[in-house]
C-alpha cells in the first residue's frame, strides 16, 4: 500500500469516526507501519491531542520529532507539541520551541505565530501576545501595514522604567529556578521578570517543569504552589519595596522586599508562619544562590528550602 492510500485511510478516520473510537483506530493504523517510522508516534500523538488528551500526546511528538520527522510534518509536530505543552501549563517550554520556530523559513509560518501568541497570552505576556499576532496579520492586509508594523514596533520596545524602581533591573529576564531541602532535589522550574507598560511595577510569575535528573517527593508534588504570580512595586515615601504574592493554591501573601548590594531579601512577619528570603547575586549578574527560612514560635527560623536561580535570558 502507498503512502498516500496510508494516510487517506487515517484521513477518513478523522472524518467519519466517533471520537471515542479514533485512538483505537489510528494506533491499529500505525501498528501497519515500521516501528522506527516517525509518522506513527507523530500520528498517534495526532490522535490523543485530537481527544483532549495533551499530556498523552507530548512524549509520541517529541519521539516523532527525535527520530527524525521531515517536510511539512515536522512543522505540524512543533506546533502541535507546543500547544499540548500550553495546554498542560508548560508555558516556557511552549513558548521557547515556537519562538525557535519563527526563525525557519518553512510553510504554516503563520499558523506558528498564531500559536505562540496563545502561549505567551496564557504566559501573562499580553503585549507580546498582540504584536506576535499583528505580525501575522500584517502581510495579508490591503492598507495600513506600514502603520500596523510601527504599531507592533512600539509594542515590543522596552518600556521606559521610573527611576525608583531601576535598582529591580538586575532581576528582568527568564531564570531556571531549582529548589533543594537538605541538600536533595525536589523542585526544578523557570520564572520570569518582566515589567508592566508603562514600567510602573515589576511581575514575576513562575512555573515548574519536569525533572529530568529526580523525580520529587510526593508531599512536595501534593504541596506545590506552582504556578505562581507577584506584582512588585515601591513606595515612594518610604523607598521600600513590596512584593504582592499570589499561587496556584489560593494564597495570597504580601512580603517586605529589598534588592542591594547584590543581596534579594523577601519577609513577611506572620504571627504562627513567619518568612524570609535572601537571594545572593553573582558578580556576573546570571546566579541567584538563595534560600527561604521559617519561623513558628517568633523566635527560631530554621531553613525550609534551598533555592538557586541561574539566568537563561
Amino acid at each position: 500500500m502507498s503512502t498516500a492510500e496510508w494516510q487517506a485511510r487515517v484521513d477518513e478516520v478523522w472524518a467519519n469516526t466517533p471520537e471515542a473510537d479514533i485512538v483505537a483506530r489510528i494506533r491499529s493504523l500505525v501498528a501497519e507501519l515500521d516501528p522506527d517510522d516517525p509518522v506513527g508516534p507523530f500520528e498517534l500523538g495526532g490522535a490523543y491531542d485530537g481527544t483532549d488528551r495533551p499530556a498523552e500526546a507530548i512524549p509520541l511528538y517529541e519521539r516523532a520529532l527525535a527520530a527524525g520527522l521531515a517536510g511539512e510534518r515536522r512543522r505540524q509536530a512543533v506546533i502541535q507539541l507546543a500547544s499540548s505543552l500550553r495546554n498542560v501549563g508548560r508555558l516556557s517550554e511552549s513558548v521557547a520551541l515556537l519562538r525557535a520556530e519563527t526563525a525557519r523559513d518553512e510553510p504554516l509560518a503563520d499558523e506558528v505565530r498564531a500559536f505562540l501568541a496563545l502561549a505567551l497570552l496564557d504566559s501573562g505576556r499580553d503585549r507580546e501576545a498582540v504584536a506576535t499576532a499583528l505580525t501575522a496579520l500584517v502581510p495579508h492586509l490591503t492598507m495600513y501595514g506600514r502603520a500596523l508594523r510601527d504599531y507592533v514596533a512600539e509594542l515590543v520596545a522596552e518600556p521606559t522604567v521610573s527611576p525608583a524602581l531601576a535598582p529591580l533591573a538586575p532581576l528582568v529576564g527568564t531564570w531556571r529556578m531549582r529548589a533543594e531541602v537538605d541538600g536533595a532535589p525536589v523542585m526544578v522550574g523557570v520564572t520570569t521578570f518582566g515589567w508592566l507598560p508603562g514600567g510602573t511595577h515589576l511581575v514575576q510569575r513562575a512555573e515548574s517543569i519536569p525533572a529530568e535528573d529526580f523525580t520529587p517527593p510526593p508531599a512536595w508534588i501534593e504541596n506545590s504552589p506552582m504556578p505562581t504570580s507577584s506584582v512588585i512595586g515601591i513606595d515612594d515615601g518610604t523607598g521600600a519595596f513590596t512584593q504582592l504574592y499570589a499561587d496556584a493554591r489560593g494564597v495570597h501573601r504580601v512580603y517586605a522586599m529589598g534588592l542591594s548590594a547584590g543581596v534579594w531579601t523577601l519577609s513577611r512577619d506572620q504571627p504562627g508562619f513567619a518568612q524570609r528570603y535572601t537571594g545572593r547575586l553573582s558578580a556576573d549578574g546570571n546566579t541567584i544562590t538563595g534560600y527561604w527560612e521559617m519561623c513558628r514560635d517568633g523566635q527560631n527560623w530554621h531553613k525550609d528550602f534551598d533555592l538557586v536561580l541561574t539566568r537563561v535570558t
